[in-house]
């Protein structure tokens, strides 16, 4: 990347966490033109502006590690990054907090895990023995198909790192699943397939989700 492509990482978390990915990219690019900070286009019949997030978050998940990449027009060639952080701080709403902003490092499709908590609302400690039983066993899920209808999909292969505890007198899961371009798992499909076991359907039903950290491929965080 050049000198002018800038890594952002920030956190969204409360009701913001319910905008669509469409939604925050607007969010994100009516905060720019408001802040006066010009990005550099694409070129051809479309252009459009050099912008892009990491891995894309669930409707209902937060999350204090999201990234995304954009690119400063070349008029914008002295404004540091520190300024870009400053001047973006009054322009989006509650619950988006920038966390730092420097030159981006590597490309974003090179993301290819994401750890994750779970926190179970009405999960009790001694539910968490069948918990982990369950997670040891086959987990299996009915994924929709673009083109209509379902189709079994076996998961137990995809969970990288799991374990569950208890946290302030609630039950937690952590998970380290795939995030990348040719291998994507929600941690919902885990959660729904859990509830498959009878005495867990009604146990596990409410719960929320962080999204916490990101790592590449051999397991090293994320550069930020």
């Amino acid at each position: 990347m050049d000198n002018q492509s800038l890594r952002m990482r920030f956190s969204k978390t409360g009701a913001i966490k319910y905008i669509s990915h469409l939604d925050l990219t607007r969010v994100f690019l009516r905060a720019l033109r408001r802040s006066d900070i010009r990005l550099k286009y694409s070129e051809g019949y479309t252009p459009h502006p050099k912008f892009a997030f990491g891995v894309p978050l669930s409707v209902g998940t937060e999350s204090v590690c999201e990234v995304c990449d954009f690119t400063l027009a070349d008029d914008m060639d002295v404004i540091t990054p520190e300024e870009v952080m400053s001047r973006l701080a009054g322009q989006l709403p509650a619950g988006i907090e920038i966390l730092s902003c420097a030159p981006a490092v590597g490309k974003l499709r090179e993301i290819t895990y994401c750890d994750y908590l779970l926190t179970f609302d009405n999960a009790c400690e001694d539910i968490i023995p069948l918990m982990r039983k369950s997670l040891e066993g086959r987990l299996v899920v009915m994924k929709r198909m673009k083109k209509g209808g379902e189709k079994e999909l076996d998961i137990t292969d995809m969970i990288v790192l799991s374990d569950i505890f208890c946290r302030d007198g609630k039950v937690c899961m952590s998970l380290r699943l795939p995030c990348g371009n040719d291998l994507y798992l929600n941690p919902e499909y885990v959660v729904a397939a859990m509830r498959q076991n009878s005495a867990l359907e009604k146990v596990l039903e409410e719960y929320s989700t962080l999204r916490t950290k990101l790592f590449y491929a051999d397991f090293t965080e994320f550069r930020y």
